[in-house]
């Protein structure tokens, strides 16, 4: 969106953004299924969709703001500048651990066994 000079292009970048916020809500309900004790899940699901909403009400102000108090590009560059920041991080914090390729191969040679 910083870059569209074009509909096209502009487009193109929404439809890679919405894949990519598809690929991450499916993840963080998983990390939230897996971390969160079951008796707790809906709770904890109730208080991450409240986070979101209410940390989200705000910004298309602080984004208006932005747009008028500098240029129309600035809210989409520091938006693609947290992505960056955000990506390798995230990348690093949430790799599967090493283990599990071992845990794969006993279960191939349990079901290989019967």
């Amino acid at each position: 969106m910083v870059l569209a000079t074009s509909t096209l292009t502009f487009l193109g970048s929404r439809i890679l953004h919405g894949l990519g916020v598809g690929v991450l809500m499916p993840a963080y309900d998983s990390l939230i299924s897996k971390v969160v004790p079951e008796h707790k899940r809906g709770l904890a699901f109730g208080f991450f969709g409240t986070s979101l909403g209410i940390l989200s009400l705000p910004m298309p102000w602080i984004g208006a703001q932005l747009w008028e108090t500098f240029t129309p590009q600035t809210p989409f560059w520091i938006t693609a500048l947290m992505c960056v920041i955000t990506i390798p991080i995230a990348w690093k914090k949430f790799v599967l651990p090493k283990i599990v390729p071992a845990l794969l191969q006993s279960n191939e040679k349990i079901s290989a066994a019967n």
